[in-house]
């Protein structure tokens, strides 16, 4: 994608609007679909339809006029004469290539984008890059580091009838619930819709969070979709905290335990004593006593009963892939066997980051109201957890056997 004349009025009004300057930086060369002519019609037009904006628009055309001088007004303008016109006096531009001319050559797969920079950003903008970076978490992680307190990121990316043009095409509860977590605030979340092959005419609405929950998906069948957020950095901002998606983390039964429910619900099995040995990544690992109970196998993927609390507050989820663990961290864990491989909350080491680790397990009431939950309780021909408190998985797996065959018929 580009930055077309419906996502040039978005980004404008967003400038104009928060009154962003200084630098600008742009992810990937950012071709503008605008003549100089066309970008002054435009400015033009939302000078009259907002008295509000009357002075800023009124400065951006008098800075095109001058930025445009002896230039062929009939022209595509450059993204520094875009981006100056909107008040910028310092336009960059990072890809990892130099095919296009970018002022910094770098993957946006790898960390360190803020370092190689003269200075923190105003303005981040994409129309159309993240979808080709494969590593979305350190993308977005290099976006967040690169801006000034202040400063704000806007992505304008796929989300529907793109099939193949990336690597993704992206839900907005993505930037919703990422931006949330690392304690950005959120600005604007748009959808923009078009049926139009040459992408002529847009209808552009608001998205709201859970919207699509329970909606019917199949009226984007013949559409294309674009998602555009606008977030701004705060103080308090990070970018290493790894979101829950809304939808389940608005879901009472997908919640995290809370501290209380753990103390009350489990059996305290003391602290775990390190040293712990890195494994690989943010996963770390050490073998458990025989009192930590059996834990989970490639045919008992959720047999597990413990809990792991770092100074005192669970963490989680449990029964994590390892390559969740490895990759993601975040304080995700496995007992896997009889060690257990687990993260910090924050990635940290947990041999110098001075907290305490101790695990829980829970109740035989806990476990069987779990496993009656799992087999299906309610159905009264359902195997009892109870009853299968060996853990012998061979029996385990005959009642499930019997009871699936019998309420298959």
């Amino acid at each position: 994608m580009a930055i077309l004349p419906v996502t040039a009025e978005l980004i404008a009004g967003l400038v104009l609007d928060l009154g962003l300057t200084g630098r600008c930086l742009g992810l990937a060369r950012q071709d503008v679909h605008l003549t100089q002519t066309q970008l002054r019609d435009l400015l033009e037009r939302m000078r009259r339809r907002d008295d509000a904006r009357a002075a800023a628009v009124a400065a951006a055309l008098a800075r095109l006029r001058q930025l445009g001088d002896g230039e062929d007004r009939a022209a595509p303008v450059t993204d520094a004469v875009f981006f100056r016109t909107l008040g910028f006096d310092d336009v960059l531009s990072v890809d990892v290539s130099a095919f296009e001319h970018a002022d910094y050559i770098h993957d946006l797969n790898t960390p360190g984008l803020a370092a190689r920079l003269p200075g923190p950003v105003n303005l981040a903008v994409e129309t159309g890059t993240a979808e080709h970076v494969f590593h979305i978490p350190q993308y977005l992680q290099n976006v967040g580091q690169s801006l000034a307190i202040g400063g704000v990121v806007l992505h304008v990316v796929p989300a529907h009838g793109f099939m193949d043009h990336g690597f993704y095409q992206f839900s907005p509860t993505l930037f919703h619930d990422f931006y949330a977590a690392n304690r950005f605030d959120v600005l604007d979340l748009l959808l923009l819709e078009t049926a139009t092959e040459d992408w002529s005419s847009w209808q552009i609405r608001r998205y709201q969070p859970g919207e699509f929950d329970r909606a019917d998906r199949t009226r984007f069948r013949d559409r294309y979709v674009v998602v555009a957020v606008a977030a701004r950095k705060r103080a308090d901002s990070t970018t290493d905290a790894i979101p829950q998606q809304r939808i389940y983390r608005t879901n009472d039964a997908w919640r995290p335990e809370s501290t209380e429910q753990v103390i009350a619900e489990t059996r305290d099995l003391g602290p775990l004593t390190g040293p712990f040995i890195q494994e690989q990544g943010y996963c770390w690992r050490i073998p458990l006593a025989h009192d930590a109970g059996t834990g989970d196998t490639v045919l008992l993927a959720m047999r597990s009963q413990l809990v792991l609390c770092e100074d005192g507050r669970p963490l989680g989820p449990a029964h994590a892939p390892h390559t969740a663990i490895r990759e993601q961290g975040g304080g995700t864990y496995s007992h896997w066997g009889d060690e257990l491989l687990f993260s910090s909350s924050d990635n940290s080491d947990p041999n110098s980051n001075g907290r305490c680790y101790r695990l829980h397990a829970r109740t035989g009431a806990e476990i069987a109201g779990i496993l009656d939950t799992t087999l299906g309780a309610e159905n009264p021909d359902a195997p009892s957890a109870t009853a299968m408190s060996s853990r012998d998985e061979a029996g385990v797996f005959a009642r499930l056997r019997a009871w699936l065959s019998t309420a298959m018929r």
